[in-house]
């Protein structure tokens, strides 16, 4: 160590005797080595550093777990790329990934950054599948993504001059500007996603215990892009453009939205503090809406049949076709259907206890029944209401219309099923045969007719019944023969 400074001038002594040249590649080699460590330092330490305290930010606003099996970054145009990223949720589901992504690439702007916006430029998934679940009770996998708690504290600034009760989405101005989300993303882009969606119904019981039955839809090939997406709380109307571009065995379903993925509604609860004074606190939840529609095009029966495998009537063969315009807000789902149904023809259940005493008649019906033609009708619920199933309610009500001008029998069949997903309506006429087909189905597997609904359709078919009796005994309203 004594002899540190003699080595030092000696070192500097031989690069004076070096000649010109000579000292420009010491040089050039010198700092080319330590732009080598310093490159190398940034890549692998300090981009996927920074990318990975991010993501823990993330985890810490929502309940999943997010794992990541590798970082890698890059200096040259200042990314960072997660390898093999799966994010999960715990509870009772089939599955505990929600998603699973092979390269998930971040791409940072030093620019955007310097004008005090976000350091996110874009972000690209590569090769990634989604689960979706729904259970029995109507809880769903990916409603458990906010942890409403963390999110409590993040916006409770924002939050505590709120003094009116208001059901009004965006109407807290709890954020106006990218600069005062948590997290901005100027375009999200999703490359090979594979969509399993898994919907759990009744299935058949009559012993007191309730059973369940999957329905599934598979989406593949799907291409996602998503602009201006800005987070966790946006308060602006529909800020981002949605697309999506996918594949359902043979056919093709396209959506085009405008959405904000991050929009909360603010309700005013009353706290009582004591028997005399009470306090209005607010309380937040969670309610994306989208705006927009979805092409469907050469959708095959046996797609529709797996998402209804309860119902009387089993699409069988065939084809559909057609638009979707929807609107969601405030967890409810409106929509209006415009299908085309191409020798559509279906196929009587036989494990649907609807059949029961029925069976034969409705198969004798099927046998000359096809549907060709256009039919529009309006679809959509509160997605709170824990029998409304939205693609089981669409394929429903989708078979009710294409047997609207069918036989009796189709049609009251057509009607139970499409109750079992939510309200609906009964034709007069049809009300005593819906009656015996609903009166089929054990009532704890069977939830779409309530006793209630059964009630109100024998009041209807007594009073029905009553007038005409009284009608009958008018002289000026009796039939003429």
């Amino acid at each position: 160590m004594a002899n540190t400074p003699g080595r030092i001038e000696g070192m500097i002594a031989r690069y004076a005797q070096l000649p010109t040249k000579a000292k420009l590649w010491l040089a050039f080699k010198v700092v080319g080595i330590f732009g080598t460590l310093f490159w190398g330092f940034l890549k692998f330490v300090l981009v996927p550093s920074a990318a990975s305290h991010a993501l823990a930010f993330v985890q810490d606003a929502y309940e999943p777990e997010i794992t990541v099996g590798s970082w890698s970054g890059s200096v040259l145009d200042l990314s960072a790329t997660a390898h093999n990223l799966t994010i999960e949720i715990n509870g009772l589901y089939d599955q505990n990934e929600l998603l699973t992504i092979d390269e998930l690439e971040v791409d940072l702007s030093l620019a955007r950054r310097l004008r005090k916006g976000s350091w996110i430029q874009s972000i690209t998934a590569r090769s990634s599948r989604l689960y979706l679940e729904r259970l029995l009770s109507g809880a769903t996998n990916w409603g458990r993504l906010v942890n409403r708690q963390t999110l409590a504290d993040v916006v409770e600034d924002a939050t505590s001059s709120l003094q009116t009760a208001s059901l009004e989405m965006h109407s807290s101005g709890m954020v106006t500007s990218e600069q005062e989300a948590s997290f901005a993303v100027p375009r999200v882009k999703v490359e090979g996603l594979t969509i399993e969606w898994v919907e759990k119904i009744p299935s058949a019981s009559g012993d007191g215990i309730i059973r369940e039955q999957k329905a599934t839809l598979f989406i593949d090939d799907v291409d996602v892009v998503v602009s201006d997406l800005s987070g966790f709380i946006d308060s602006r109307n529909l800020p981002s453009q949605f697309t999506l571009e996918g594949r359902m065995a043979d056919g093709k379903v396209s959506l085009q939205a405008r959405a904000n993925f991050f929009a909360w509604a603010v309700r005013q609860v009353s706290a009582a503090s004591s028997p005399n004074t009470a306090s209005l606190r607010p309380e937040i939840v969670w309610s994306p809406s989208l705006e927009g529609s979805i092409y469907l095009e050469n959708i095959g029966a046996a797609t529709l049949a797996r998402l209804v495998p309860r119902s009387a009537l089993q699409p069988k063969q065939g084809s559909l076709s057609g638009t979707i315009n929807f609107a969601l807000a405030l967890q409810n789902l409106t929509c209006s259907a415009d299908v085309q149904l191409n020798q559509f023809t279906y196929a009587a259940n036989s494990s649907s206890p609807t059949l029961t005493n029925r069976r034969s008649q409705v198969e004798t019906a099927l046998k000359t029944f096809q549907a060709n033609g256009s039919y529009a009708f309006d679809c959509g619920n509160d997605l709170q209401d824990e029998r409304f199933r939205p693609l089981q309610s669409f394929t429903a009500r989708t078979t009710r219309q294409a047997v609207s001008a069918a036989p009796n029998i189709l049609q009251a069949t057509a009607t139970v099923d499409e109750a079992r997903y939510g309200q609906t309506e009964v034709d007069p006429e049809l009300n005593e045969l819906v009656r015996s087909l609903a009166r089929n189905n054990p009532d704890d597997e069977f939830h779409g007719l309530s006793p209630e609904f059964l009630r109100a359709v024998d009041s209807v078919t007594k009073s029905l019944s009553k007038f005409g009796q009284f009608r009958r005994r008018l002289p000026g309203l009796r039939r003429r023969p």
